[in-house]
């Protein structure tokens, strides 16, 4: 089946000196695989410069994001998205609201109100395949990312339709997740990753402790003004849309056997 060929999105009408010209928006952007016998993630391409990219994903909204759920991804290759600025209104024509970032794992940059760096690491580290803020009780449904510079060598970010990953995992070991959840612990201020202060925004313990009974996260406050927080949460989830189940944690992420070997020495 040629995906190119189905689902194709809603159609604008135009009255020209009494003539009825219809456009469908199948004419402004194709779509198709991005790899043979693969749908994830759905490439979508503009068929001419002229199109603009924020008003197509205003108009078409509801067709953009049929797509997302069911092929779990989209690539939107070659539109006319040059800046920061750009980049977010294309994605409130999406998706109107925009979380902040909250309880921070990793170091990133504000580029330009809610559009971050996806990570100040080293470029030569490498980040485990994860389920973004899945540690948290404020979910995001969606998450954006942007090229603006294409890397000479590298730059690849890995993405997986955890409605597979859920159905790969033999029921017996996934069963044991479902009943017996898993225990994020964090330390902080002992060397490794961010500070508490970074990762709530704040110098105030109260207001720590405040977000942590918010969300059901121990708070155990140790000398030197260090930080150790405990969250029992599930590992899967229900998709709020669509009903299906996912795989949906940090459970491998934040273990230390997905850490590099000399990162990993350190830590035992």
């Amino acid at each position: 089946m040629n995906i190119s060929n189905t689902g194709k999105p809603s159609i604008k009408s135009f009255s020209i000196k009494r003539r009825l010209v219809t456009i469908t928006e199948g004419e402004l952007v194709m779509y198709d695989r991005l790899y043979p016998g693969n749908d994830l993630p759905l490439l979508l391409q503009p068929r001419g410069e002229e199109i603009d990219p924020i008003a197509w994903a205003s108009t078409n909204k509801e067709f953009i994001n049929r797509l997302l759920m069911k092929h779990g991804g989209l690539l939107f290759r070659g539109f006319n998205i040059r800046t920061a600025d750009a980049f977010e209104r294309f994605i409130r024509a999406i998706s109107e609201d925009l979380l902040e970032y909250h309880e921070r794992s990793s170091p990133r940059s504000q580029v330009s109100g809610r559009i971050y760096t996806s990570t100040d690491h080293p470029a030569t580290e490498e980040i485990f395949l994860h389920n973004e803020n899945s540690y948290q009780q404020t979910l995001n449904l969606k998450i954006f990312f942007y090229c603006m510079k294409p890397a000479s060598s590298g730059g690849e970010t890995p993405i997986a339709d955890c409605r597979n990953i859920y159905h790969r995992i033999p029921p017996e070991i996934r069963q044991k997740f479902i009943d017996k959840k898993w225990m994020y612990v964090r330390n902080y201020g002992d060397g490794l990753g961010l500070p508490w202060q970074t990762v709530f925004q704040t110098y105030d313990r109260k207001v720590v402790e405040q977000h942590c009974r918010k969300n059901n996260i121990k708070v155990e406050w140790k000398s030197g003004n260090r930080l150790r927080t405990r969250a029992v949460l599930p590992a899967v989830a229900k998709h709020p849309h669509t009903g299906e189940m996912v795989w949906f944690n940090h459970a491998t992420f934040f273990h230390i056997t997905t850490l590099d070997a000399r990162l990993r020495q350190t830590l035992l």
